[in-house]
């Protein structure tokens, strides 16, 4: 593959492909054992031990595709030994291919992990591909994904290939003596490859969940609709400006009626909490609004009783009505990720943001205006091109719309992926330079260093004491606990609630507003002078116990014993909410 250029793709229907498949490739296939590693950092507990539905996926591909398919989770931390677990089926024969799933968080240890897996796996071809849509840690991806491949090969000794984008078809191909223009191989011939492709979703098989009930999983899983985004933001890796091949959709989705009768059949085991992990209602032009509210119609009509996590973007929450959002809270619509990203409308232009500020004010107070949902917000407060004037935007305006309690929103940074769009924007403007490759995050500089100063305080704030992410877990906790208790599921649990949800909301609105008030207190004044103290942590730990307590009087209604796994599920949050990044540079 030339390293210059995109590679060009096609779109292939999965199931006409097995069907094309010589006896001798169906023979070959079935001779085949693939072992999917999915590697965890200890360091971050709320990560949750399954394969992403990225890996998933390609083990559902592989296992449809007539492949022996084993997963195991490779737990460590630096300065630790690697720990490799098995499934308790997995198979006694070596496999002849390990494939790894990294993100980006990883690539530090990613050397040495690979070094253990060729070590219990010598004879082994090590494959490595990139993560699914986890925006902030997806390692290989954008417009120069195939240098950031060959750039992976060439410092892991070990990895013997790489796949680039959707990897479902790559994987194939490479298992089948016939890698793709997606497959960079340390070992490939001068011969040109054939070219690349991708599945189309809609023929995908549906990716299984791997444990062995959904009890173990709390009763929560991550799903997939659909691929990609429509929104031309730069900094996104997910997003139409930065697809990795040329020809690939800008968003590609299974249809609705095949998407809902998965839903119920994860139900139907076991699974509550249904977290949409994409933008999976983000087809072209009215089809999206309208492929929604049949996705709602038909939950309701077949009365799937799930407690729902979906993305919208601040313009889509805009065009739905008031009786469309009835129709989601309805169908078990309790969390929703609105991805608002900044206060400033300087910086949104920069981002190439479809939504002004104004319109994501306007759709948040729309979304919080009675409860009904838990609003999660997508929010950047440290960027390259930030300046002091901004950051008094921004702050203002979280606290506008009582957002100021959200440590998460005060804190994140702008993470820019190497060969992004928002790489080149930086290069232009003299933030980051053009060099050979560098894995992961681009290690930027600000245009005002005094962005820079207060960006690095709060991370070393985030990696000095757990108790402010812990605090906002909390929050978060209790937000959604609110919402829960308003799912149609849960209908005889709000009635026996009684007041008592009342004066937890009421409560919690006015926890909301205090403590959105004393942060925003707080980091105004570090605006006037980078060495005023922040929040002190004796006086956060405090609200921890605090609202531990209002949850559990809210719950008092419940019977001796009775402990419903439909009402809380432990908010996640990422190795970068957590442990922050480490600085940019």
């Amino acid at each position: 593959m030339s390293l210059s250029a995109q590679a060009t793709i096609t779109y292939l229907d999965f199931t006409a492909f097995l069907d094309g498949l010589s006896g001798a490739e169906r023979d070959h296939l079935a001779a085949q054992t693939l072992l999917f590693v999915y590697p965890v950092l200890q360091a971050n507990r709320f990560e949750r031990i399954e394969q992403p539905v990225g890996q998933r996926q390609l083990m559902a591909s592989c296992q449809a595709a007539g492949c022996r398919v084993d997963h195991a989770i490779a737990h460590g931390s630096d300065g630790q030994e690697w720990q490799i677990t098995r499934s308790p089926d997995a198979s006694d024969t070596p496999p002849q291919w390990v494939v790894l799933n990294p993100m980006i968080a990883l690539w530090p240890l990613l050397g040495e992990l690979c070094q253990v897996l060729r070590s219990a796996f010598p004879h082994a071809t090590l494959v490595v591909h990139t993560s699914d849509q986890h925006q902030h840690e997806k390692l290989i991806g954008g417009p120069r994904a195939p240098v950031i491949a060959q750039k992976l090969l060439d410092q892991v000794a070990t990895v013997d290939a790489v796949l680039i984008g959707f990897a479902e078809h790559s994987l194939l191909s490479l298992v089948l003596g016939q890698p793709s223009g997606l497959v960079l191989h340390r070992h490939s011939s001068a011969e040109s490859a054939p070219r690349g492709a991708y599945f189309t979703m809609d023929s995908l098989p549906r990716p299984p969940s791997l444990s062995r009930s959904a009890a173990e999983q709390k009763r929560g899983i991550r799903v997939q609709r659909g691929r990609g985004c429509l929104a031309p933001c730069t900094y996104c890796i997910e997003s139409q400006a930065n697809r990795v091949a040329a020809g690939e959709r800008p968003w590609d989705g299974a249809g609705i009626s095949g998407f809902v009768q998965h839903i119920n059949a994860l139900s139907q085991a076991g699974y509550f909490f249904i977290n949409l992990m994409d933008s999976s209602f983000e087809d072209p032009g009215r089809r999206g609004i309208d492929d929604l509210r049949l996705f709602c119609r038909m939950l309701v009509k077949q009365q799937v009783q799930v407690s729902i996590k979906m993305h919208l973007r601040a313009e889509t929450v805009q065009k739905l009505s008031d009786d469309d959002l009835v129709l989601l809270k309805s169908a078990g619509v309790d969390v929703l990720v609105i991805g608002i990203e900044s206060g400033s409308n300087e910086e949104l232009a920069f981002f190439h943001k479809i939504a002004d500020r104004e319109t994501a004010q306007a759709s948040v107070r729309r979304l919080e205006q009675n409860g009904q949902f838990a609003t999660i917000l997508g929010y950047m407060m440290f960027g390259p091109t930030t300046t002091m004037a901004m950051l008094h935007e921004k702050i203002a305006f979280l606290g506008a719309i009582g957002r100021g309690w959200d440590f998460l929103n005060l804190t994140n940074r702008v993470l820019v992926f190497w060969g992004s769009r928002m790489h080149d924007q930086l290069i232009e403007r003299g933030l980051a330079d053009e060099d050979d490759a560098h894995v992961g995050w681009v290690p930027y500089r600000s245009a005002d260093p005094a962005v820079a100063v207060l960006a690095e305080r709060f991370d070393e704030l985030k990696r000095a004491s757990g108790v402010y992410a812990r605090l906002n877990n909390r929050m978060y906790d209790a937000i959604n606990l609110e919402s829960r208790l308003l799912n149609p599921a849960h209908q005889s649990y709000r009635q026996r609630a009684g007041e008592r949800f009342d004066r937890f909301q009421q409560a919690l609105r006015a926890r909301e507003a205090a403590l959105s008030q004393r942060y925003v207190t707080a980091f105004t004044a570090l605006l006037a002078d980078p060495t005023h103290p922040f929040v002190a942590e004796d006086e956060i730990a405090p609200l921890i116990g605090q609202l531990d307590q209002d949850m559990q009087a809210l719950l008092a209604f419940l019977d001796p014993g009775e402990q419903p796994e439909t009402l809380q599920l432990q908010t996640w949050m990422s190795a970068v909410n957590v442990l922050g990044t480490g600085g940019q540079g």
